[in-house]
């Protein structure tokens, strides 16, 4: 039979960051923050790249969107959407959290419609808010570092302050 056995060295700082876990697990509005300027910053890239999968503006519409002074980049009419999703704050975003949940999006009319199409009137999906496999494992790493076990995840000048060992008991 094996036996797993933790000695501590400083209960108080142990206790400390068992505190500080609970803490943690009860309001994560800092990751939620976190996240949000994940996605921000990742919608900012689509919108600076213009995709990746965003289907060009046609003929017709570009010449149309040069004629009124707008900007002839893909969903950048006046620039209001990009700003929504891309800027804390902006007029139309959708940004709130709680010790438990995170809501992120933009209340403009028209985001719908640019996030997943309208084939009745031409317009194709150019999704902004979308998460790639790369986002998701950022939005994770920011959660794990958030959520990590003080005694593992803890700076190292308190790691010393407890020691695992196994000791090999007598089988009866």
């Amino acid at each position: 039979m094996r036996e797993f056995k933790v000695e501590i060295f400083n209960e108080k700082v142990v206790a400390a960051n068992f505190k500080e876990s609970a803490r943690r697990l009860g309001d994560a509005r800092i990751a939620w923050r976190q996240i949000t300027n994940l996605i921000m910053q990742n919608a900012d890239k689509r919108f600076a790249e213009e995709g990746p999968g965003w289907e060009p503006l046609s003929k017709r519409w570009l010449a149309r969107k040069i004629a009124m002074g707008d900007s002839p980049r893909i969903l950048m009419q006046k620039g209001n959407l990009r700003k929504s999703v891309t800027k804390a704050g902006a007029k139309g975003q959708i940004s709130k959290t709680t010790p438990h949940s995170l809501t992120f999006g933009t209340k403009l009319p028209y985001a719908a419609t640019h996030q997943y199409g309208d084939s009745s009137r031409g317009i194709p999906a150019r999704p902004y808010l979308v998460t790639t496999p790369e986002e998701r494992e950022q939005i994770a790493r920011v959660l794990r570092r958030y959520f990590s076990d003080p005694l593992t995840g803890a700076p190292k000048t308190t790691r010393a302050l407890y020691k695992p060992s196994f000791t090999n008991l007598p089988r009866r």
